[in-house]
């Protein structure tokens, strides 16, 4: 239970940081403040109870922060939070209290109204600004704090525990930070891999997906047994051949020595370019055939090691995985239809790859 000594309401704490509350949204984003609010007591027993607070969820915290942003002023947060967060993360106010005042035109001298122009996100009045709404002045204020994703017209990000959703510069929304929204982010950053598929196909097999959206590419030391020096065909999935396995393995042994004579020689620049195709072979694996590796310490041995091994366990996951990602988009496009046509058409899943197919190249931002 917070301590009342530790709490601050909002609109105390944009004057003590010298913030907006879109500024305000985004750090409560960003470095995924607390939120709390009093609960109310019945009249007769406030002087004899201590006060109770109440968490805002993150779905909560999201409805407000996109659609009733004022409410924070009467929110409290821990001090405690505030405090670590570096000075220089936080930019001052450059434009007076927010929302932004409306300058007010001048009287008509005919009686006639002002005339109304639209000019995008801004309207004039007679040539006279207009606010920007709530919605575009959070979408400023946090594309202005990440570099990364500002100029960039697709995006597909996590910020703190929020995804930071954009398509075609137009389209954009915050959405928690659920698990179905990895296998989307996710496949969307294929579009920056080389994936050796047909041109504009991008796929990976669902296992790999898998193990990419658990944070499991690399296998811990106990998922890999002593009796793993070689490959084994049990040991992966009927569609790699034996000559495959023993290809497989012959390459990445070969890549191993290279690495060991790089050393030797102290050649700097060539430790490098193979510690990268080494990193590239792993993800080709994974990639390819939901394989993952595991180089030893000493870098003598590289050990295989299948995530799936038979047909139902690998039914299993491909359900996993296109629940997940029908789920995701079901959710996305009740926001923004466009983009979530976009996935409808593009996202597709097989029997062992996911595969992201758009019908024109676009670049994409993903962080996850």
């Amino acid at each position: 239970m917070p301590q009342s000594n530790n709490l601050i309401p909002g609109r105390l704490l944009l004057e003590k940081l010298g913030i907006n509350i879109p500024q305000l949204s985004y750090m409560i984003i960003k470095f995924e403040f607390t939120v709390l609010e009093q609960q109310p007591k019945k009249f007769w027993l406030r002087s004899f109870l201590k006060p109770e607070y109440r968490k805002t969820d993150s779905e909560e915290l999201l409805e407000i922060i996109q659609h009733d942003p004022e409410k924070l002023r009467y929110k409290l947060f821990l001090l405690s939070e505030i405090e670590k967060v570096p000075p220089h993360r936080v930019k001052p106010k450059d434009n007076g209290p927010s929302p932004c005042p409306a300058k007010i035109p001048p009287p008509q001298s005919d009686g006639s109204e002002p005339e109304l122009e639209s000019m995008g996100e801004i309207t004039s009045i007679s040539g006279q600004l207009l606010p920007l709404s709530s919605e575009s002045l959070l979408k400023e204020a946090i594309e202005d704090h990440e570099a990364a994703i500002k100029n960039n017209p697709n995006v597909f990000s996590r910020l703190g525990r929020v995804w930071f959703i954009k398509f075609k510069n137009e389209k954009w929304g915050l959405y928690p930070d659920q698990e179905k929204y990895k296998y989307v982010a996710n496949l969307l950053s294929l579009s920056s891999e080389t994936t050796g598929g047909r041109k504009g196909e991008y796929a990976i097999h669902i296992v790999g997906l898998v193990a990419r959206v658990k944070g499991n590419e690399l296998p811990l030391d106990t998922d890999v047994k002593p009796d793993d020096e070689d490959l084994s065909h049990s040991y992966l999935s009927e569609e790699i051949t034996k000559e495959e396995i023993g290809r497989i393995g012959e390459i990445g042994h070969q890549l191993l020595d290279q690495l060991r004579e790089a050393r030797k020689s102290q050649d700097h620049d060539r430790i490098l370019k193979v510690q990268d195709i080494i990193a590239k072979y792993r993800s080709h694996l994974l990639k390819e055939y939901g394989m993952r590796t595991r180089v030893s310490d000493d870098e003598k041995r590289i050990t295989f090691k299948s995530l799936h091994r038979s047909g139902k366990e690998i039914e299993k996951v491909r359900q996993l995985v296109k629940n997940q990602i029908s789920n995701a988009v079901r959710d996305l496009s009740k926001h923004m239809p466009l983009f979530g046509k976009h996935l409808q058409h593009s996202l597709k899943t097989g029997s062992e790859k996911a595969v992201y197919s758009p019908e024109y190249p676009i670049a994409w931002t993903v962080s996850t």
